[in-house]
């Protein structure tokens, strides 16, 4: 468990001290007309909005919840891509934006023309792994190899094609559905476009339909979300050689970089609404709580100890409410 950041604790006893009733310099969010014996979290108020991908959905939800049974603030998680939740957040529609991939200049500078300075903070990681049966005898695949295979109009129908020492099986090729966002990084990754991608595939709508293919199918090989397959003990997690050697799919190799075929996930805030403490006490909640929220989100790899302590750290030198 992480200790509660120092803006907030010193807020809490600044607001003991200061004793109870309502305030004009009661700070934005809550409410002044409880006593401070039900602590500062208690009297918070009103409502948040966070929004973006469905990959983020998980711990968004966690996050949410948990700060719903501490506070008597209602969290509400909406689902968007990354463009969308980024407009919204620049346009005051929402407190948080999830987003797989950093803004742009261009996002950014709508945001200072609109008066919206944005906070990053690194949250998560998503990673896509390439799978087989146990049967196929493949262990490693190069993203070359691997885009010969996926590319758009590949004419590829065994996996001695792509190389020495593959199996002469015929492919038989599985992914998830195409509004996933698993199947927009492999497909940016590996053919370069989101959305790119050969005709003869099969799509599977969960986990549970992707193990079950490359459980029965000796010559089944899909791609899929990684933090979900990685507890799937009766099938092959392949290596990545993406220019620097087979890479296995771990936590460890994700968290380092090193793994190919993965993207950083982050939460946006505007340095403004960091002034309100609604906003400030959520976000210091998700980073003090993070172990436990990462943990019960089983689309994603959690960021570093490294990478949460630099969140906690510009949480803490934000300016304060």
């Amino acid at each position: 468990m992480r200790r509660w950041l120092a803006s907030v604790a010193g807020i809490v006893a600044l607001a003991l001290l200061a004793g109870c009733g309502e305030r004009e310099d009661t700070p934005p969010g809550v409410r002044g007309d409880v006593g401070p014996d039900k602590g500062l979290l208690a009297r918070l108020t009103g409502t948040m909005r966070i929004d973006g991908p469905r990959v983020l959905q998980p711990l968004s939800s966690q996050a949410a919840a948990r700060f719903e049974v501490d506070t008597p603030v209602e969290v509400e998680v909406e689902e968007s891509d990354t463009a969308t939740a980024f407009d919204r957040l620049c346009t005051g529609r929402i407190d948080v934006a999830g987003a797989r991939r950093g803004m742009t200049e261009a996002e950014e500078t709508v945001c200072r023309e609109r008066g919206i300075e944005v906070q990053r903070l690194k949250i998560a990681n998503h990673a896509v792994a390439v799978a087989t049966s146990e049967a196929l005898g493949i262990s490693c695949l190069t993203t070359d190899q691997l885009r010969q295979l996926w590319r758009p109009g590949s004419t590829v129908t065994r996996y001695s094609e792509l190389g020495a020492g593959l199996p002469p099986a015929e492919v038989q090729l599985y992914g998830p559905e195409t509004a996933n966002d698993s199947f927009a990084l492999f497909t940016a990754l590996i053919n370069g476009r989101a959305g790119e991608i050969r005709r003869e595939w099969s799509s599977v709508v969960n986990r549970g339909a992707m193990t079950g293919r490359l459980r029965t199918g000796r010559r089944a090989l899909g791609f899929y979300n990684l933090a979900q397959l990685t507890p799937v003990t009766d099938i092959r997690l392949l290596a990545v050689d993406g220019g620097k050697g087979c890479i296995e799919p771990t936590e460890a190799t994700v968290q380092r970089g090193s793994y190919p075929l993965q993207e950083d996930l982050f939460y946006y805030v505007s340095k403004q609404g960091l002034r309100n403490l609604r906003l400030r006490a959520f976000m210091e909640s998700v980073v003090n709580s993070y172990d436990a929220l990462a943990a019960a989100a089983p689309s994603i790899v959690p960021a570093s100890e490294e990478e949460i302590e630099e969140a906690e750290r510009r949480l803490s030198q934000a300016e304060t409410p």
